[in-house]
């Protein structure tokens, strides 16, 4: 529910001030990457929604793909190699969205079913 309230915020706050619009990615990226990272340190009965390997994969390759762009710019420092990587980052902007979107949903799925294993449990 902090995600997709955290969502929301941001498309208002950027909606009414075009100008504060790029934090809401930072906030809502922030927190994601955080229940990313507890999920996988903590592994609990409800991780089992198979999204969500695959949101992780999707995220490491961006990752990878970032640090290797990012690294290559460092070594040779050449006009090509800052455009690709400001390339990298406009496509971010637009691809950022969607992966938000898709791991609220994967996290929508997984309380829906750590819900029903309640409801089981209680009969």
């Amino acid at each position: 529910m902090i995600q997709l309230n955290l969502i929301v915020f941001g498309v208002i706050i950027g909606v009414l001030n075009p100008n504060y619009a790029i934090y809401s990615y930072f906030i809502v990226g922030g927190w994601q990457l955080l229940s990313c990272v507890i999920h996988g340190v903590f592994p609990g009965h409800y991780n089992s929604v198979q999204a969500r390997k695959y949101y992780l994969l999707a995220l490491l390759i961006l990752i990878l793909l970032g640090i290797m762009v990012f690294i290559s710019n460092r070594f040779w420092n050449q006009e090509f190699l800052w455009t690709i990587f400001y390339l990298y980052l406009f496509l971010l902007l637009f691809f950022t969205p969607g992966m938000a979107i898709w791991y609220c949903y994967i996290c929508f799925k997984e309380l829906k079913l750590y819900q029903q294993k309640e409801w089981i449990q209680l009969r």
